[in-house]
């Protein structure tokens, strides 16, 4: 696979909320920042802390129409109403 359908497969792969399946675009040595929270070391603590964002948001969607310049990226987060 090129590396814009790796790319591509990387955003699909958020986009499903899938953390597992995000990890393994990873190196065993990988670190990783994700706004201005801690950086995590380890696929396990970032699989963890990704699916913890994950688990704030009903739903992420990536638009790939300018592949190499842009990424536009919605994100919705979860509702936190409960009903009584």
């Amino acid at each position: 696979m090129d590396i814009k359908g790796k790319i591509l497969e990387l955003f699909r792969t958020i986009d499903e909320m899938d953390s597992d399946k995000f990890v393994t675009f990873l190196t065993e040595d990988a670190q990783f920042r994700f706004g201005n929270a801690p950086a995590v070391n380890s696929k396990s603590a970032i699989r963890e802390a990704v699916a913890g964002f994950f688990s704030t948001i009903k739903e992420i969607n990536h638009k790939n129409k300018f592949m190499g310049k842009f990424q536009f990226c919605i994100v919705r987060r979860r509702s936190n109403l409960h009903q009584t």
